[in-house]
């Protein structure tokens, strides 16, 4: 896996319901609903007002990731590094953050109703 970090990275969402990921210089990642980031290095990601409800963002590495008004909703975040990530006004209803790594990370006024925080047992 190719380790991107403290690169610019651009969002563009559609109408389509579709939020683009554009690494200046690189590839574009189209992120659509049910989208498959499991396991991606997404550090130092600005997916700021970016649509990824339903998104398995499993064992996904969002180290410093701007997420602020992102929709997670519904999104499969278990096991991912969310460390110093910023999720304020994040919808994160119903989301899965099992075995997350929240550390330093802002969820100022982020709707974490319905989230999933820990194995139940």
């Amino acid at each position: 896996m190719t380790i991107i970090s403290k690169m610019i990275w651009e969002v563009i969402s559609s109408p389509l319901k579709e939020t683009k990921i554009v690494v200046k210089g690189k590839d574009t990642i189209v992120v659509k609903a049910k989208a498959n980031l499991s396991g991606k290095n997404l550090s130092y990601v600005d997916i700021s007002k970016g649509d990824l409800k339903n998104a398995n963002l499993s064992h996904a590495n969002l180290y410093h990731a701007n997420l602020r008004n992102a929709n997670l909703r519904n999104a499969n975040l278990r096991n991912a590094n969310l460390r110093n990530a910023n999720l304020r006004n994040a919808n994160l209803r119903n989301a899965n953050l099992r075995n997350a790594d929240l550390k330093g990370a802002d969820l100022t006024n982020a709707d974490i109703r319905g989230t999933i925080l820990e194995e139940m047992g």
